[in-house]
């Protein structure tokens, strides 16, 4: 057997493989995009309305996306379509001249990234539960890829110089795009369903009980947005130095790949509701901590909650969604996820924690508790009706 076919035959490390390649573009998109939008002479209100309009794209395009994927198959060709439209728009930068043309940019990264990996979560996730491969160990791939690009990202970008970028950004959106050969060719069953109905999707967003649990994960996940937007400026504001922070980053990504690595145990002693309540309940306490001004010593410890806020939530929400939802409509599902979650609610949420910090500095942490707290009394909620009996599919 060769190598490439041990790779193919070895559903855990092939899709790791994937999510590796797929979050190369995550670890030079999030940090250093802003960096070359300004190289090219945007102020940072136009990098405020980038980020703004992508944010408000996602919530449409990228459920309709996914929606499009299940009425007409998430065969290799539909997958290859997103990774190669998910590396057009960098390509484009290098020619785009005025605010259209950005803002059309903007639009094709926020529909074409969160699709394809919202596809390739509901692929994993049906490899999981066929038995194939423990989602967390796969999964963690990326997020390893994600801390290496950002470590060493910024020297090979200061090497480069920002104006080249886009053009790092269009290469690994390539190697993403070729990643997608490892996936599994069909099932005959899998290419062979029907079509989704618009019947069924009316059903799925009739169904308050999921629409309940999309809406509390993206709480909790929003949670994160004070400190995701002004983590590092509290700290520099403390006396903290560059390495330091960085230390301080990176020890809680490695906190979310041991969980992702071990998760399987959470997995099966919680259900999806349980873990989920444990997440946003240590969720709670992390940020209340973040008030208080923890010392050094003490932030690391905080900074390790960070398996559970984001780690221990994420598998809890897929997993969730997994039994919630029909394998017709599972990549649907997942997208709708992404546009609540990443879209509306840490929009809201970023754009609320940037008046509070401003004014009370990380007492806006209060504002992060909060979202944390509400995301519990929900989970709370649903986690009473499901112990009483009531069914989970409309």
């Amino acid at each position: 057997m060769t190598q490439w076919n041990r790779l193919r035959a070895a559903p855990s490390l092939r899709f790791g493989v994937i999510y590796a390649a797929l979050f190369l573009q995550f670890g030079f998109l999030l940090p250093y995009w802003p960096v070359y939008l300004k190289a090219r002479g945007l102020d940072p209100q136009a990098i405020g309305l980038f980020y703004a309009v992508m944010g408000l794209a996602r919530v449409v395009t990228v459920p309709l996306a996914a929606l499009l994927g299940e009425h007409y198959g998430q065969g290799a060709r539909y997958l290859l379509f997103l990774a190669l439209g998910a590396a057009v728009p960098y390509a484009l930068m290098a020619w785009a001249h005025g605010t259209a043309t950005y803002l059309l940019v903007a639009v094709a990264i926020a529909t074409f990234v969160p699709a394809l990996m919202a596809i390739v979560d509901a692929k994993t996730l049906a490899a999981a539960q066929a038995g194939e491969l423990v989602y967390g160990r796969a999964r963690l791939w990326g997020s390893a890829t994600f801390i290496v690009v950002n470590l060493a990202g910024g020297a090979l970008i200061a090497k480069l110089g920002p104006a080249y970028i886009n053009w790092l950004l269009f290469e690994v959106a390539l190697l993403g795009a070729a990643s997608l050969l490892l996936l599994p060719h069909a099932a005959p069953r899998e290419s062979n369903r029907p079509r989704v109905s618009m019947r069924e999707v009316r059903a799925l967003l009739g169904n308050w009980r999921l629409i309940a649990f999309i809406a509390a994960a993206g709480l909790g996940q929003a949670s994160h947005a004070v400190f995701y937007t002004f983590g590092t400026l509290d700290w520099q504001h403390q006396g903290y130095g560059e390495t330091l922070i960085g230390a301080l980053w990176a020890i809680g990504v490695v906190a979310e790949i041991v969980l992702f690595a071990f998760g399987q145990r959470l997995s099966t002693r919680f259900s999806p509701l349980g873990l989920a309540m444990l997440a946003v309940g240590i969720s709670i306490v992390r940020w209340l901590v973040m008030v208080l001004n923890p010392p050094l010593a003490s932030l690391f410890a905080v900074q390790l909650l960070h398996a559970f806020s984001f780690g221990a939530l994420h598998l809890a929400t897929m997993s969730g969604l997994h039994r919630m939802v029909s394998p017709a409509l599972s990549a649907t599902a997942q997208g709708l996820y992404a546009a609540v979650s990443g879209g509306v609610l840490m929009a809201f949420a970023s754009g609320v924690s940037g008046p509070l910090y401003a004014a009370h500095g990380r007492y806006a942490y209060l504002f992060a508790a909060a979202l944390a707290l509400a995301a519990l009394g929900i989970f709370t909620a649903l986690k009473r009706e499901e112990d009483a009996g009531v069914p989970s599919a409309p």
